[in-house]
């Protein structure tokens, strides 16, 4: 029997694709909390509010948590271009028309750090955010919705992407993180990354190649 946490996924993806996924990483001046999948709903009637004038698009991003032997965090740096340039996220990014989340995480692991992942779990957090047509964001208002895999023991050489949204890429200690300008992202994953306790609310996940 599927648990509740993946029918509640299931839900999502099922709501997501009845739309054009957009091509960007959604990363964007944000309006509001981080987590529930409610919180847009309970905030009230998007459509009406004066920010929000213009479609509504939703975003399903897939992003890879990723620890090494030191314990520390896979980071990447948005580069020129993005609104956010300069602020360090998780590697990964939106998940294509028909695209496993999943395989998206693999890709885009692959694309921004050069690694590549062949273990990983699906955590049960998934964050949640609403981010409004602004004078600094002229684009439609946008619910980006970003699921998290905890890849373990990627293989290969730390390479940065060329000539994408990324241009950097570390691996960072909680203090060195902690120290850096994060993406809303990045710092909903650190406490997952770094748990008080060990989180065994994962769904595994094979690739296979």
């Amino acid at each position: 029997m599927q648990s509740s946490f993946t029918r509640t996924v299931g839900l999502v993806l099922s709501a997501l694709t009845c739309y054009s996924f957009l091509g960007s990483n959604g990363r964007m001046p944000r309006r509001s909390g981080l987590v529930e999948l409610s919180k847009a709903s309970r905030e009230g009637d998007l459509v009406q509010h004066d920010l929000c004038r213009g479609k509504q698009h939703p975003y399903l991003g897939a992003y890879a948590l990723t620890l090494d032997t030191l314990n520390r965090l896979l980071l990447c740096r948005l580069g020129e271009g993005c609104i956010e340039a300069g602020y360090w996220t998780l590697p990964g990014g939106g998940v294509h028309w028909g695209e496993p989340p999943e395989d998206a995480v693999v890709r885009e692991l692959r694309e921004e750090t050069g690694l590549k992942a062949s273990r990983m779990e699906l955590v049960r957090r998934v964050f949640s955010e609403v981010y409004l047509k602004t004078k600094e964001r002229r684009g439609d208002p946008i619910h980006h919705v970003g699921l998290l895999y905890r890849v373990r023991e990627p293989e290969g050489v730390l390479q940065p992407e060329i000539a994408g949204t990324t241009h950097h890429c570390a691996w960072l200690t909680r203090e060195e993180a902690q120290k850096l300008p994060l993406t809303a992202l990045a710092r909903f994953a650190l406490p997952i990354a770094w748990p008080k306790e060990n989180d065994a609310d994962l769904t595994a996940y094979e690739v296979a190649g």
